[in-house]
């Protein structure tokens, strides 16, 4: 999966697929962007994601794509847009 360029001279950002250690929900005809966690090679969904809480942000390693119409159950391969998003901030 590819995702555009956001910004005059971003390039385009290729996602990795990361293994679901338990179940995301989908957000029905929505596409989902949940955040996650690694640990042991397994991307599981992180608490505190509302709007003014940002442990679950710092906590996170990327958001998992939920396509509209699904759910991704644990094993699951999903698509992983890293954090920072951009490469340039990325450590």
């Amino acid at each position: 999966m590819t995702f555009s360029s956001c910004g005059a001279g971003n390039p385009t950002t290729a996602a990795r697929g990361v293994t679901l250690g338990g179940p995301v929900p989908g957000r029905g005809d929505h596409t989902h962007l949940a955040l996650v966690r690694v640990t042991d090679g397994l991307a599981y969904p992180v608490p505190h994601v509302a709007s003014s809480m940002l442990r679950g942000l710092a906590r996170s390693v990327g958001f998992a794509v939920v396509a509209p119409g699904t759910s991704g159950a644990e094993g699951d391969v999903l698509p992983l847009v890293p954090l920072p998003v951009f490469a340039e901030e990325r450590p």
